[in-house]
């Protein structure tokens, strides 16, 4: 999807599911190299109530291959299907703190 960014930029969006069971755990394996600490802090706002962990990625870090966690603007934005159930946020939270605490 091309759009155009704030100071009329173009800007490329991309979007992609990991469904695959080894991608899913490659990709779990990658992000618990993350400090805990970096997941782990404030977590209640990370997560909404279907239990959907949102983290975001500075670009350009990941560019170098390096997973840093950030709050702002210039990133990437990953939305986590956390598989607890019943789907509510307190069992996916007690999930994420099970893998990364």
């Amino acid at each position: 999807e091309e759009t155009e960014g704030y100071y009329n930029n173009p800007v490329l969006i991309l979007h992609d599911k990991i469904e695959k069971n080894r991608d899913v755990k490659d990709f779990i394996q990658t992000l618990k190299k993350i400090p805990s600490s970096n997941i782990l802090n404030d977590l209640d706002r990370k997560m909404d109530d279907k239990g959907d962990l949102f983290l975001r990625f500075d670009k350009q870090k990941a560019c170098q291959g390096d997973l840093h966690i950030v709050e702002h603007g210039d990133s990437i934005h990953v939305k986590i299907k956390m598989a607890a159930y019943p789907a509510r946020k307190e069992n996916a939270i007690k999930l994420v703190r099970e893998l990364w605490g």
